[in-house]
């Protein structure tokens, strides 16, 4: 597991959880969200809802392993 953060001053950071504690939150919607990913999916990504889905979109393809 590997944890990404997009950042404007930054880029993206990327904390390893071997390295790093790391703790992530869920709400209800993420646990059905990522219960319903489809199994070749590896990746999930939340955004504020402002955020342009094309930045992310291409965003994501930086981070894909």
């Amino acid at each position: 597991m590997k944890i990404y953060i997009k950042t404007e001053q930054m880029g993206t950071i990327s904390y390893d959880p071997n390295n790093t504690p790391v703790a992530i939150q869920l709400d209800p919607g993420d646990k059905i969200n990522i219960r319903d990913m489809a199994s070749e999916a590896n990746l999930y990504c939340v955004y504020p809802d402002k955020t342009d889905e094309d930045e992310i979109a291409d965003w994501l393809k930086t981070i894909k392993d």
